[in-house]
């Protein structure tokens, strides 16, 4: 009797050590409703800086400061929301030699792999989000600098980022606009969003 204890209680040891930890899911977050959203594009037209904004996107967000192994974001951006507030430079844009979004109707960001930006490097951003831009079926890995405030609640939180982006490494405007020039091969994105923990 002895032995079979013993041997009961060596079994149940080596399967404590062997099951894993029951894994931390990161929040989960959505747009706060009737809250002002953005999501902008800024660049250089014959020496002008112009910016517009996509006014339709829809995000998933699983983010926690202290759980980043877990955390995950996927954005798909309507194209046909870009507007400029100048009539021709919108249609252009829709265009098959810019975002051609007859075709190709979305834009999408998605990221699984998070990290902190160090205190003595940090300066407006404290994460880093490494993703996979999609722009015209042309995918590029993307570094995406943000910052991600938690209200004292812990119901709300504010994130905003910005990236610069080289609108040559997705074909855009490669043909009649490729003089930089004409239009500069950068352009910056940037978003600010309002966030509510989701119940």
């Amino acid at each position: 009797m002895r032995k079979l204890f013993t041997v009961l209680s060596v079994a149940a040891s080596v399967f404590m050590y062997a099951a894993p930890a029951h894994a931390q899911s990161a929040t989960q977050w959505q747009l706060t409703p009737q809250e002002d959203q953005l999501l902008s594009f800024s660049a250089t037209q014959m020496g002008n800086e112009f910016t517009g904004e996509f006014s339709d996107f829809r995000a998933n967000i699983a983010f926690s400061p202290d759980d980043l192994e877990h955390s995950a974001v996927s954005v798909t951006v309507s194209l046909a929301s870009a507007h400029t507030g100048e009539e021709e430079r919108d249609e252009t844009l829709q265009s098959d030699e810019w975002f051609n979004s007859d075709v190709f109707p979305t834009a999408s960001f998605t990221a699984n792999h998070f990290e902190k930006i160090p205190e003595n490097e940090a300066d407006e951003y404290e994460y880093i989000a490494h993703g996979t831009l999609d722009i015209g079926g042309i995918k590029n890995e993307v570094e995406l600098p943000f910052s991600f405030d938690i209200g004292e609640d812990g119901q709300n939180a504010s994130t905003q980022g910005e990236a610069t982006l080289n609108r040559m490494d997705y074909n855009l405007g490669a043909k009649s606009w490729s003089d930089e020039e004409s239009i500069s091969h950068s352009v910056i994105v940037e978003f600010h969003l309002a966030l509510t923990k989701n119940p």
